[in-house]
């Protein structure tokens, strides 16, 4: 996120934008983040509490993942001139449409042993969340003038995509799902594929 912040960083100005991007977010209600990304909170939360973190703590610690996108958000929502709060309904429906929770879920659980791989996976899981605020870009660009309605916006943002996302849906839906746990390539290959929508 930091790389996609205009350069050289003014460290200062980028501090208070970015905490009044967190600020905006809240506590995460599922009203603003959406099902599939609260199930994902919630799951990261457990894993955080299964290893002994007080639940307050293993809350926040669970939710800086989900927090780590406040920049980009910030970004979309003073580029297309709307609130944050609307810029975050539209990122995170963006994200149950094309599955990419489910993405940044199996890149987070990709194999780390020695530096390539490690690599690897940092590398995936950067192009994901980069992938994510392009696609959010396209929509509200797409769809600014009914940015505070996700479903009219993803609608408006779809329909010239009509073909494209048949594709997305046949890989996610069929070929992914029937795989199980994704490998680097496979997430190399969706990855790609979703590139194509925006």
């Amino acid at each position: 996120m930091l790389r996609r912040l205009p350069q050289p960083i003014d460290a200062v100005a980028a501090t208070a934008d970015l905490g009044a991007a967190v600020a905006a977010l809240g506590d995460l209600p599922a009203n603003l983040i959406g099902g599939a990304e609260s199930t994902a909170l919630a799951e990261r939360t457990a894993a955080f509490e299964a290893m002994g973190a007080p639940d307050g703590v293993a809350r926040r610690a669970a939710a800086l993942e989900t927090l780590a996108a406040a920049g980009d958000l910030m970004l979309a929502a003073r580029a297309n001139e709307v609130s944050i709060e609307a810029a975050a309904r539209l990122y995170f429906r963006l994200g149950e449409r094309l599955s990419l929770a489910a993405l940044a879920t199996a890149a987070q659980k990709l194999p780390r042993e020695g530096q390539w791989p490690a690599q690897a996976a940092l590398a995936v899981q950067d192009e994901l969340a980069t992938l994510h605020a392009d696609l959010l870009a396209s929509a509200l660009t797409a769809a600014h003038d009914v940015a505070d309605d996700p479903e009219a916006a993803l609608g408006r943002w779809s329909a010239p995509r009509k073909l494209a996302l048949e594709r997305v849906n046949r890989l996610m839906r069929e070929d992914l799902a029937a795989a199980g746990a994704l490998d680097l390539a496979m997430l190399s290959v969706a990855t790609a594929e979703l590139r194509t929508l925006v």
